[in-house]
């Protein structure tokens, strides 16, 4: 292969934070480093990584306590071996798999990502002989991007499908066009309420309504584009429906959030903050905002699936918990949209006070 590295990196992608950090330090000594971040691009990823391992000239298993029970990376690290390449590195305090126990390990356990170190050198030493070539000098000052992150269960930030608190450029240009509307929102609670504090009371239920609506509409949108990208042939075009959405969930988290706040503001404006409609939505709220993000969140973890390893239990059961969550997150927002519509009628305790005649 044209494209083909000297060094492979086979790891657990909860252990991506050590794996990016290594393979930047390699290549700053001038080796060629292939590692799976580059597989968020949509290729045919089984065939790639095979094809990868067999050409790579070295295999660097990084074990930890995440990886020894993943079957890929017991599956890549097989080959490697086979091969007579397989260079096993323990990150974390476990025992070398079964079958890799009479291979010489390099220990990085303790390693604090510098680059310099009895730990680094050993590996270094091993990546020379197995690459047939010395080291550069070191060419650049490695700062990585996740190099102060936690190792455990840490996901870096060039992660296709995390989800950043800020949204995307073109969602934020999206919801500046709604600027205007608050605005005029608050002209029309100021000419129709009674006094400036009811204004603001109104203009905040107003936002709330209007948030409300954005987080309910915007909920279901997604949960479509989910189920619709469920259908899609192929991985690649299943993790671009992904794409598509991804950005889109940032923005609605904005909405949820202000849909929050608001609430809360109404509860402190009402005088009864332990009564009525308002603390009955934002309770309802709360429990459809854990289960929208739940929701997202499975949804977002079958596709990081998806798109590295295509087949799988994993997939499904996300999908399913996925589902779960969006119905029930649909069902509590619409009921929340409509006691914030109104108010004192959908008040709960009074629906249930009428029939049971209390």
């Amino acid at each position: 292969m044209s494209d083909a590295k000297e060094v492979f990196i086979c790891y657990s992608h909860l252990d991506r934070c050590t794996a990016q950090n290594l393979a930047d330090i390699l290549q700053g000594y001038g080796f060629t480093v292939w590692w799976d971040h580059a597989l968020l691009g949509g290729d045919n990823f089984r065939k790639l990584i095979t094809e990868q391992i067999h050409d790579a000239k070295v295999v660097l298993a990084l074990f930890s306590t995440r990886s020894v029970q993943s079957g890929w990376v017991i599956d890549e690290a097989g080959r490697a071996h086979q091969s007579a390449k397989l260079v096993p590195i323990l990150i974390d305090e476990v025992e070398v798999p079964l079958g890799f126990g009479q291979l010489h390990h390099c220990n990085l356990v303790h390693w604090n990502y510098q680059r310099d170190g009895e730990a680094i050198e050993e590996i270094l030493v091993a990546v020379e002989r197995y690459a047939r070539h010395p080291r550069c000098n070191f060419r650049f000052q490695v700062q990585s991007e996740s190099a102060a992150a936690p190792r455990t269960g840490e996901r870096a930030p060039r992660d296709r499908f995390q989800v950043g608190w800020l949204p995307d450029k073109g969602v934020r240009s999206v919801m500046r066009t709604l600027l205007p509307v608050y605005a005029l929102a608050l002209l029309v609670a100021a000419v129709m309420a009674a006094s400036p504090r009811a204004a603001v009371h109104q203009w905040v239920r107003l936002l709330h309504v209007y948030s409300g609506m954005i987080v309910l509409g915007g909920g279901l949108f997604l949960f479509i584009v989910f189920r619709f990208g469920d259908r899609a042939p192929t991985s690649e075009e299943r993790a671009a429906v992904a794409d598509a959405a991804r950005p889109l969930f940032g923005g609605w988290r904005i909405a949820a959030l202000a849909q929050l706040i608001t609430g809360f503001i109404l509860i402190g404006l009402r005088g009864a903050p332990l009564s009525g409609w308002v603390i009955q939505g934002v309770l309802f709220y709360l429990f459809a905002v854990y289960f929208w993000l739940a929701g997202f969140g499975h949804a977002l973890s079958a596709a990081r699936h998806d798109a590295l390893y295509q087949t799988g239990p994993q997939i499904v059961e996300y999908r399913r918990m996925r589902n779960r969550h969006l119905v029930v997150a649909v069902v509590l927002t619409a009921w929340v949209l409509i006691t914030m519509i109104y108010r004192d009628d959908a008040d709960l305790s009074r629906l249930l006070a009428r029939p049971l005649g209390w």
